[in-house]
């Protein structure tokens, strides 16, 4: 679907201005035409899309659960005495601290991204760039 409205639009863009503004035998204009004879299309975009976000959202909240747990839990333990954790000056804790809180930042956003496709309107000029944007951040 975007493909053909950026090729609606370069053609739109290729004529002179007043035609656009005409209207055909049946009263018409180019841009009626256009959503009239892309409607199936649209529906197949927006039943595609709608399965795509459906199960990468699902896998995106078992993995940002996964995170948050992995960025809740100190390995190596708590030092019972001190309450601070046992591993707390290594290196290798601090990669790991820093790293599951980007992949919670990251799976989290996810998450979000996929419902923000669940819950678009599905209009003809969200599929220009609105709905591809979400679908690859």
């Amino acid at each position: 679907m975007q493909w053909e409205i950026k090729w609606y639009e370069f053609v739109k863009d290729s004529m002179p201005p007043h035609i656009s503004a005409r209207h055909n035998k049946t009263g018409m204009m180019p841009n009626d035409i256009f959503t009239e004879t892309h409607k199936d299309l649209v529906k197949e975009g927006r039943e595609w899309l709608t399965n795509t976000a459906q199960s990468c959202s699902v896998v995106a909240a078992l993995i940002a659960t996964v995170a948050f747990t992995s960025s809740t839990t100190v390995p190596g333990g708590i030092k019972q005495d001190i309450r601070t954790p046992t591993l707390e000056n290594q290196p290798a804790f601090n990669i790991f601290a820093i790293s599951s809180l980007v992949a919670l930042d990251f799976s989290v956003t996810s998450v979000i991204m996929f419902l923000a496709i669940l819950t678009s309107s599905y209009q003809e000029n969200d599929f220009r760039k609105g709905l591809p944007r979400k679908l690859l951040a």
